[in-house]
């Protein structure tokens, strides 16, 4: 019994991770500079985020790719979701990089400079070239993750592509037990992460001043402009033109998906209401919505496509490092195949985070203050990610010439009645 009220009373990861940015952030202000004898805590959660990057990445990829299952119905529906997919990641990207220039919110804190890495100077061709391992071994052992990316895409591709058997069968059993397994060690990883914030938190305070919360809740205020225009501008764009159906009716018949992503900031939880919305509300074919709900809940994140740019050009702005624009579209690339990787993993966002950044070759040091606010970041996001799911399969389904407009409408006798409440 005692027990029992114990874990009830225990807070939340993310309240806890917020409660350690706040307290890390006074503790630094009233100490100064004598906390940095605890800095090395905060580098040793550092490295423990990498430790965990590496196998998430090649795993999970894998892992999300071998869900697609019904590759006949793929070559019909799939190819309308991929370009979907693809045209809608990379100009929610674009808009992030916009609006993230506009609002310059690593500007302004002194953070000193840090030279770029001569590899970043490479060009477009070179750049190709070296994303190809010749070893995959050699790029996990090298800790290269742009070719572990590419490594975990083709092989993830290869075995989904495979007829099935006993042996793709027991592959990708292999992957769910392997996926299974890195996930606990992010979650022990994870548990650590309010230590990591506090320390390091702490630090940056003490050692450069309160001019880093403000930035903080300034690179928030950026995201939330980028959410807004996502939902006002981007979405009702591509409802109009491209699904052709009316925006505001779209955002009625999704309100019960986004209030569940919203609450529980997981695109797997709300996969349940994400497909009996998408049939009943939306009027998407039952097929569609069973051929594109899980794999779109693992690839398409439309939040990561905007965070992604935004954390690098943030860190980029705080020490002063130019970003080419071969860079910036790394990012925005990034920001597509980087939610594979992310999806279904316990903390896996804060790894993705990791990747980027070292990817770039920018500081992990802004990670810790990300993590801390990553739940007024979540909830948005999920819910961003959710959204794009469904309007996804009602453009798929549009476009196809399958949609269901009276359903979408309500003009049918019952159908308000039948609509989720």
């Amino acid at each position: 019994m005692g027990e029992n009220l114990k874990t009830r009373r225990k807070l939340a990861l993310p309240t806890r991770m917020l409660l350690a940015l706040i307290l890390g952030a006074v503790v630094g202000l009233v100490v100064g500079k004598p906390v940095t004898y605890i800095s090395f805590i905060g580098d040793i959660f550092i490295k423990l985020l990498k430790m965990c990057m590496y196998p998430l990445i090649l795993v999970s990829i894998m892992q999300g790719i071998s869900q697609v299952t019904d590759m006949r119905r793929l070559k019909k529906v799939g190819i309308g979701f991929f370009w979907y997919w693809a045209l809608s990641g990379l100009l929610i990207g674009l808009v992030g990089v916009a609006l993230t220039f506009i609002v310059k919110p690593g500007v302004g804190v002194d953070m000193g400079v840090v030279v770029a890495e001569e590899a970043v100077q490479m060009n477009f061709v070179q750049n190709i070239v070296a994303w190809v391992p010749d070893n995959p071994f050699g790029a996990t052992a090298a800790g290269d993750v742009l070719q572990i990316v590419i490594v975990a895409l083709i092989f993830g591709l290869i075995l989904t592509s495979m007829p099935e058997s006993k042996s793709k069968t027991i592959l990708v059993e292999a992957l769910n037990a392997l996926n299974l397994w890195v996930g606990r060690v992010i979650a022990w990883v994870v548990e650590l992460a309010p230590y990591g914030v506090f320390v390091i938190m702490a630090n940056m305070v003490a050692t450069i001043g309160g001019t880093t919360i403000g930035s903080i809740l300034k690179m928030l205020v950026t995201m939330y402009l980028i959410f807004i225009v996502m939902f006002a501008v981007i979405y009702p764009l591509i409802l109009i033109f491209v699904a052709k159906v009316n925006p505001i009716q779209f955002y009625k018949n999704a309100m019960p998906s986004l209030i569940m992503a919203f609450s529980t900031c997981s695109s797997n939880a709300s996969i349940p209401v994400t497909m009996k919305t998408a049939k009943e509300n939306m009027g998407v074919p039952e097929d569609i919505v069973n051929l594109i709900t899980a794999p779109a809940a693992t690839l398409n994140m439309h939040a990561n496509c905007m965070q992604t740019p935004l954390y690098c050009i943030f860190a980029a702005q705080l020490y002063q490092l130019p970003l080419t624009p071969l860079q910036l579209g790394v990012t925005i690339i990034l920001g597509l195949i980087s939610a594979v990787g992310a999806a279904g993993v316990p903390g896996g966002g804060f790894l993705m985070i990791t990747l980027v950044l070292q990817v770039m070759n920018l500081p992990l040091t802004v990670v810790p203050w990300i993590i801390g606010i990553y739940t007024l970041i979540d909830m948005p996001g999920t819910m961003a990610n959710v959204c794009g799911d469904i309007l996804g399969m009602t453009v798929v389904s549009s476009r196809l010439g399958e949609l269901n407009r009276e359903v979408f409408n309500k003009k049918k006798t019952g159908d308000k009645n039948k609509a989720i409440a």
